[in-house]
């Protein structure tokens, strides 16, 4: 027998002698197990490593107000009064949302107003029931921006958000632009008050005034009204604050007069002003001002 066909034998012989001891099972995964010599051992269908996860963005606030249609996801609606809206992932966006929850929800509204809690005011010890109110809440945050001078944008970051999301979930946060306008509002509101007061208190009006000029060379001018209520309290009051082009007797009489006119203050008991010498002339102005 030649070297070759002795070769040939003996390959025959371990390939026999490899299939009864190797056995590949295919299971559900496409994994196949090796079975050698008793021991097992799976030898994954792909050497490569899973992707991570990736990671989702947070859910608007809106979401915690309403639900999706379960047979169409396409759909979502109102946790309150069932209405349904479009809420697909392309070409959809949460403002609809969050119109008819903030504006249109009836339902809403009326739950808001039956949810009470135990809440104690600044400065004082009296403990009183309050529900939550988006329109209270954004009068408030127009009050803090207004009392700590902070600018509008404050509703706008970050640190001021978390603090929200964490204090009043269900408050949603108006826009800086929205804060401006609202800021507006209140100063008209406020501006009617104080007439009315004014008009019902009988007693004369003390005022004072002062020219300041900034940084950027502009000048403004500032009246302040004192005045005793009936109740024998002294208020303070900045009625103008206004710029004028320049130090004249004749611009600080006209802004008096203007002023006066504007507020319907016709009782001026006295006007404080500093020693310097347009004031002499302001005052001889109004003086003549009011006598007619």
């Amino acid at each position: 027998m030649s070297n070759y066909s002795r070769v040939q034998d003996n390959l025959d012989c371990v390939a026999d002698d490899f299939e009864h001891e190797v056995e590949v099972n295919d299971n559900e995964n496409d994994a196949a197990t090796i079975v050698t010599g008793g021991n097992k051992r799976k030898k994954s269908s792909s050497s490569k490593p899973p992707l991570p996860r990736k990671k989702m963005a947070p859910r608007p606030t809106v979401w915690q107000h309403f639900t999706r249609v379960p047979n169409d996801h396409t759909k979502c609606k109102c946790n309150y009064c069932g209405q349904e809206f479009e809420c697909g992932t392309v070409g959809y966006g949460t403002s609809t949302l969050r119109t008819h929850n903030r504006e249109r929800c009836q339902k809403f509204k009326d739950l808001q107003k039956s949810q009470t809690t135990l809440t104690q005011d600044v400065g004082s010890d009296e403990v009183v029931a309050r529900g939550f109110s988006q329109e209270a809440c954004r009068w408030a945050t127009v009050k803090m921006i207004v009392l700590d001078e902070l600018p509008f944008s404050v509703v706008e970051n970050p640190g001021f958000r978390h603090f929200c999301s964490v204090a009043a979930p269900r408050y949603l946060l108006p826009s800086r632009r929205t804060i401006s306008r609202d800021t507006l509002e209140m100063y008209l509101e406020e501006k009617a008050k104080l007439k009315s007061l004014l008009a019902g208190n009988k007693q004369r009006v003390s005022l004072t005034t002062d020219i300041w000029t900034s940084i950027t060379t502009a000048s403004y001018m500032v009246i302040t009204a004192h005045f005793i209520d009936r109740d024998w309290n002294l208020h303070r009051k900045i009625i103008s604050f206004n710029t004028v082009n320049d130090h004249s007797s004749e611009t600080i009489g006209k802004q008096l007069e203007k002023c006066l006119i504007d507020w319907g203050i016709k009782r001026v008991f006295t006007v404080t002003v500093d020693n310097a010498s347009p004031n002499e002339g302001a005052l001889r102005y109004l003086i003549d001002r009011v006598k007619t």
